[in-house]
């Protein structure tokens, strides 16, 4: 059986961390939007497109 690299692993490490932590953030927007009545006037993706626009300027 063939190992993979170490880079290798950190990587996929890496990507199952922000995995983790993208599961854990629709919860709770999914959570927020229940308990606030937000699933009549926005869908999930609807409410991410709406967060997509907000941009940082410097």
């Amino acid at each position: 059986m063939r190992r993979m690299s170490v880079a290798s692993e950190e990587n996929i490490e890496g990507k199952l961390f922000i995995q983790f932590i993208a599961l854990h953030m629709v919860s709770y927007i999914k959570k927020q939007m229940d308990e606030n009545g937000l699933f009549s006037k926005f869908t999930i993706q609807s409410l991410l497109d709406e967060l997509d626009t907000i941009e940082y300027y410097q």
